[in-house]
């Protein structure tokens, strides 16, 4: 009955490799300084943040594994990044796009340019004041 259960429990929790699992494995096997092996959330997505070996380059990638950034010695984090491109590349007219800083996080002071409204968040993007029309301090 044990065993049964094993190979069940096995069965129903084995998935496929992910295009970013398979993309790791062959680059892994690459020789050669520099080169870029892609890190994988659990759901086998790509994480944001991709750095190529033995340099202090990194770069933002989507989910997908496209290239968002071109490769920096600043950037420590992409969701700011992400944020911009999902927003840029959607369909809604007017809707809110991000203002990243070098590093990747979030500037001080953002805007929508469609309901000329600014509000302050802190390097994570999360809002530390009300929207407001009036001229705001970060």
């Amino acid at each position: 009955m044990l065993i049964i259960l094993s190979v069940v429990l096995v069965v129903v929790y084995a998935r496929d490799k992910s295009e970013c699992e398979l993309h790791r494995e062959r680059e892994q096997k690459r020789i050669g300084v520099g080169k870029l092996v892609p890190e994988c959330e659990e759901n086998g997505d790509y994480k944001g943040l991709q750095c190529h070996g033995g340099t202090r380059f990194c770069q933002c990638w989507d989910i997908k594994g496209h290239p968002i950034t071109p490769p920096s010695m600043f950037l420590k984090s992409c969701e700011c990044h992400r944020e911009k491109k999902i927003a840029e590349e959607g369909d809604i007219i007017g809707a809110f796009i991000p203002r990243c800083k070098k590093n990747g996080k979030y500037e001080k002071k953002q805007c929508w340019a469609s309901t000329g409204t600014c509000w302050c968040v802190d390097e994570d993007g999360k809002k530390t004041s009300d929207p407001t029309r009036d001229d705001i301090d970060c």
